[in-house]
């Protein structure tokens, strides 16, 4: 994880106690009675996951039709509802199309039933709900 930081200028008044935060850039002020500092904060919040792990997406196909079509849930509450309906409305619109459907044991879906799913299927539908 790298800390990221912000660098900012603050307006001390000479009369408010001395800063202890370190060597810090003296600047001075324009005002009179006035010193400005340069101070770089770190923000403590580290970077998400899916920030740090994302991936590009692959290029559509120009059809559905003659495509094996994955079906992943993760396991959580009503995706695999989801993951059905959408499989179904896929059969009706596109001619050929198989399903093949991964039950994930939590999210996110173990790595290697992702592999498994994108080994055999042409496309794959991933779905979460609650």
């Amino acid at each position: 994880m790298h800390a990221r930081y912000t660098t900012v200028q603050m307006a001390i008044h000479d009369r408010l106690p001395a800063l202890s935060c370190g060597a810090v850039e003296h600047t001075p002020g324009k005002e009179v009675g006035n010193t400005m500092y340069t101070l770089d904060v770190l923000n403590p919040v580290a970077q998400q996951r899916g920030v740090l792990t994302a991936m590009s997406i692959n290029p559509r196909p120009a059809s559905l039709s003659n495509k094996t079509i994955g079906l992943l849930w993760s396991g959580t509450h009503g995706g695999d509802v989801a993951l059905k309906r959408a499989g179904a409305i896929l059969q009706e619109r596109f001619a050929n199309v198989t399903l093949n459907f991964y039950a994930g044991s939590g999210y996110p879906a173990p790595p290697q039933t992702v592999k498994q799913a994108g080994e055999e299927c042409d496309v794959v539908i991933g779905a979460t709900a609650d």
